[in-house]
């Protein structure tokens, strides 16, 4: 949950940003708290496309949109 909270705060103040930026700015979100597996980050973020809160750029698969 906490993970993503991380990912709709810094999704919602930049509008769009491809996968690897999603997760650099998630890692550097919660380091403080704990160390978050790739895997996870990349989970939550597919989570929160269906979820509506994210989608999926169309002409470029690895660009998400902040939607909510």
């Amino acid at each position: 949950m906490y993970l993503d909270a991380a990912i709709v705060r810094i999704m919602k103040a930049n509008k769009t940003m491809t996968y690897e930026k999603i997760k650099t700015a998630t890692i550097d979100a919660v380091k403080s708290h704990f160390a978050p597996q790739v895997e996870l980050i990349k989970q939550r973020v597919d989570y929160l496309v269906e979820a509506e809160y994210l989608e999926r750029d169309r002409a470029e698969r690895n660009k998400f949109r902040y939607v909510a």
